[in-house]
This record gives structure tokens, C-alpha cells and sequence, in this order.
């Protein structure tokens, strides 16, 4: 064999070795796909819907996409009903049949010469079909489903794409088909709002009523403190409102004889939100006549809703704490203390001073009476972690708090610029006091944080932290202070 044989059959090798490898025509992945269409009742890969019809015995239930260029089969699109009455759709349930049709997989074909016998498939007992359209099709997609095979766990269908074939289809498909109005209609109270768009809420329940806004800082209370508020509670709370579903409808109508029995009651949680100069929303719940009183579901009141509905109690146990609880807990709510590099901390009864700023991540004696020991960089460094994080147990009436000398006077900075600054007052070595958000008001720390607070300079020192000291340095006159004084 000559040079130039061989070079050709090598050429022709590569090629053939190169179309086996890498098929520049796609004719595997072509094949692939004509081998899942082949499976598939329907092909809706990359098909958007516009419409889809449910009929049910003398029932039709339409729903249509409110987006020109059709949706997902998958409820992700905007969805509304418009028969047997106008309203948006509930995506969820709407979701699971979109997805089902697209995955619908054949079980059998049987290849009729005639279109089937609706009598002999059942096609005229289940009185069962679904018609959907696609964007760009003139054609719609139809299903009609039959009575169940003798054996197996499918039923009968036919389509009117192969109406000479009768398709063997999992019975659950059928199924996702047959639930009522309720089922097709949107369920959630307040459609269309979102919770971090909402600006402001007022609720009262339990005698208590709590007002927030939110603004720059995040949310602050404005009743019954103004105080900042636990923004992660707040958007919590917005979140419920915004995402309230009904499980049911309780009376069709204010008018109907049940609804105005529910009514004449006292609402149990009445609450109103929205956003700064828009419309605002109204919630009321009252508890269904006659259900006791661990009753897990109670009837709702919705702003622009005629029906009163059936609603879980559960999340609205969220409502149900104490005022305080929806306030900031920490120290210094709206102070960034990342990057903190300097604490000044002043000792007014012992008449001492002592700065620390933080070097080459250590931190060093700057000012003030310097230490006579190493500082215990772990204390000194979860004493500055702990003002970030700590919380209060609560929140009392100052009383005599700012006549009492305090233990220890902080400053907090950074870059020469300061970002806080506050007071601690030991009770009886229980408790720590400091000044609170409001007038006239101071906020408790427990054992916790007072096994981090230095009232002492050698409190910082290495050697002093073998044992947390926790209870007041005796004063001048030999006096600890107590509640009392505290307060």
C-alpha cells in the first residue's frame, strides 16, 4: 500500500471517527428527541400557554394568561378566571395541572382505524376533558379522559391531535381536574401586595394595640413606645398579612344570615397596613360561632372581599405577643458597630479612665491609667462582640437610674469618629442597667452579659478573669446598690 493510500484512509478514518464523536449535524440529539416526543402525550418543552378550559358535567371553569406572550406550564404566569366568575386564579393549583400536561406520559397507545366509542372507553360517563392553548398555534391542545383500565392504575383518554388512538394515562391526572370553584380561584386575601414594599401596620388584639413604620432605619414602633423596632418580627408579620390565604369560604356574602352572625362579635385581631400614600388594607378575625377554644381556624374579614373565609390560626399567633416583644432588643439598635477600633471607658466611682484602641488586631492602653498587667485580649474582644449582639431581658420605668452612679461609662468609635456611647448600673450583681430608647426608661441586661462587662479596669486584666466578677465594687461609703436605688 502506497503513502498516499495510507494518507487518504486516515483522512477518511478522522472524518468518519469525528462525525461518530462529535455529530456536527445534531443527528443523535435529533433522535433523542424524537425518541421523548414519542413518549409524551403532548410536546410543550418550550411552549407558553394563553388559555386552558376545564369541563366537568355541566361545569366549565376557564382560565386565561394575563401575559401576551403566554405563560409557563408551570403557575409561575399572572392567571385569572373568567368562568363562571371573574377572579385571579389560584397558581398553585393551576400550576400542577400546567406541569402534569407537559409531563404526561403514555402508557399504552392503542391505534384504532375509527375514532373510539365514547360509550366503550367511558368517555361519556366521566363527562371529564381539559382544552388548552398554545402561543403561536391556531390549533388548541384537547384531552378527553375515559373510565378506568381493568388493570392497572390508568385510565382511558383521547386527544384531539390523534383521534384514532386511544392513550393509557396514570389515573392521578384525571384527578388534578375535578376540584371545585374554590379550588380554581385565588386564595390568598390580599393579592398583588408585597411584603417589602408594605410601609406601615397598626394592629390591636388582647386590649394591646401596636402602630410601626418603616423607613430609612427600618422599622420603628410609634405605639405604644417610640421605640426602633425588630425589623426581622416586623416583616414577619407584614409577610402574614401580604401572604394570608383562605382555606375555605366561611359565608359567600356580608349579607348572608352567617356571615352577620360573625359580625355582631368582637374581632380577635383587627389589623391595617399598606404603603405611604397608597390604599390602605384592612384585616379583621373573628372566632367561628360555637368552636372552642383551641379552635385551630377562625373566620377573616378582608378589605375589598365581600366573602368572609376560613383562615389558619396558626401564623396569626404571631400577633399575639406582648408589645415589647416587637421592639429592638439590642443595645444600640441603629448603630453600625462593625470596625469598632477604640473603647473609652470611664469609672466614675473609682475615679479612673482607661482608653483601648485596637492595633495590628490587638488591642493597647492608649489612655488613662495604664494597666498593670497584660489586657485579656478574648475579654476585651467578646466585651466588643457583646455590644453588637446582646439583648435585653426587658424594659422598665427609670426611676432613680440617672441619679445613680453609674459603674461604667462607654464611648464606641471608629476612624476618630464616634458611633455610640451609653452607661451600665450593676443591681446586686444580677442585673446590668442601661438607659433605654424611650424617656424616662432603661433596659435590663442579665447574667450573661454582665460575665463580660468590666466595672473595673482589672476586669480587662489577664490574670483577673479566672473568675467572672460580677458584683459591684464597694463604694466609697461602703454602699452596693440595690433595686431600689437602681430604680
Amino acid at each position: 500500500m502506497s503513502n498516499r493510500v495510507t494518507f487518504v484512509l486516515m483522512i477518511l478514518f478522522m472524518a468518519v471517527a469525528s462525525f461518530a464523536f462529535f455529530d456536527p449535524f445534531s443527528l443523535k440529539a435529533n433522535k433523542e428527541i424524537s425518541n421523548e416526543k414519542a413518549t409524551h402525550l403532548f410536546w410543550l418543552k418550550d411552549a407558553k400557554a394563553t388559555s386552558f378550559i376545564i369541563r366537568r358535567d355541566a361545569d366549565v371553569f376557564q382560565l386565561e394568561c394575563a401575559a401576551a406572550e403566554g405563560c409557563p406550564f408551570d403557575g409561575s404566569g399572572d392567571w385569572k378566571l373568567t368562568q363562571p366568575v371573574k377572579d385571579l386564579a389560584d397558581p398553585g393549583a393551576l400550576g400542577s395541572v400546567l406541569s402534569t400536561m407537559r409531563a404526561l406520559l403514555i402508557q399504552e397507545e392503542i391505534k384504532l382505524d375509527t375514532n373510539p366509542d365514547p360509550q366503550e372507553f367511558g368517555f361519556t360517563e366521566t363527562k371529564l376533558a381539559a382544552e388548552f392553548s398554545v402561543k403561536g398555534e391556531k390549533e388548541p391542545y384537547a384531552i378527553t379522559f375515559g373510565k378506568p383500565v381493568p388493570v392497572g392504575a390508568n385510565v382511558y383518554a383521547t386527544t384531539n391531535r390523534q383521534p384514532h388512538s386511544v392513550y393509557l394515562i396514570a389515573n392521578t391526572v384525571p384527578s388534578l381536574l375535578k376540584g371545585d370553584l374554590f379550588h380554581w380561584r385565588n386564595k390568598r386575601l390580599f393579592p398583588g401586595t408585597q411584603a417589602d414594599k408594605l410601609s406601615f401596620l397598626s394592629f390591636s388584639t388582647r386590649g394591646n394595640t401596636v402602630r410601626a413604620a418603616r423607613g430609612e432605619q427600618g422599622w420603628a414602633l410609634t405605639e405604644p413606645v417610640k421605640a426602633p423596632a425588630n425589623s426581622i418580627l416586623l416583616d414577619g408579620l407584614m409577610s402574614t398579612l401580604s401572604y394570608t390565604t383562605a382555606k375555605s369560604i366561611y359565608a359567600p356574602a356580608h349579607s348572608d344570615p352567617s356571615a352577620q352572625k360573625v359580625l355582631q362579635t368582637k374581632p380577635i385581631l383587627t389589623a391595617s397596613f399598606g404603603r405611604a400614600g397608597e390604599t390602605e388594607f384592612t384585616f379583621k378575625v373573628y372566632a367561628q360561632p360555637g368552636a372552642g377554644p383551641n379552635a385551630a381556624d377562625y373566620v377573616a374579614e378582608a378589605s375589598g372581599l365581600d366573602p368572609l373565609f376560613v383562615v389558619e390560626g396558626t401564623p396569626l399567633e404571631r400577633f399575639q405577643k406582648a408589645p415589647d416583644s416587637y421592639r429592638d432588643h439590642r443595645l444600640f439598635p441603629r448603630a453600625d458597630l462593625g470596625g469598632t477600633d477604640k473603647l473609652t471607658l470611664n469609672f466614675p466611682r473609682l475615679t479612673k479612665t482607661l482608653t483601648l484602641e485596637r492595633k495590628s488586631g490587638a488591642w493597647v492602653p492608649t489612655a488613662g491609667e495604664p494597666p498593670a498587667e497584660p489586657l485579656s485580649q478574648k475579654r476585651v474582644n467578646a466585651f466588643n462582640e457583646a455590644l453588637a449582639t446582646i439583648e435585653a431581658k426587658d424594659f422598665g420605668p427609670a426611676g432613680t437610674f440617672a441619679k445613680t452612679p453609674a459603674d461604667l461609662e462607654l464611648s464606641i468609635s471608629r476612624q476618630g469618629k464616634e458611633l455610640a456611647k451609653t452607661r451600665f448600673t450593676v443591681v446586686q450583681g444580677k442585673a446590668a442597667l442601661a438607659p433605654g430608647d424611650a424617656e424616662n426608661e432603661v433596659r435590663r441586661f442579665g447574667p450573661e452579659f454582665l460575665s463580660l462587662l468590666p466595672i473595673r479596669p482589672q476586669d480587662l486584666y489577664e490574670s483577673s478573669n479566672k473568675q467572672v466578677v460580677t458584683k459591684t465594687p464597694e463604694a466609697p461609703h461602703g454602699h452596693d446598690h440595690d433595686h431600689e436605688h437602681a430604680h
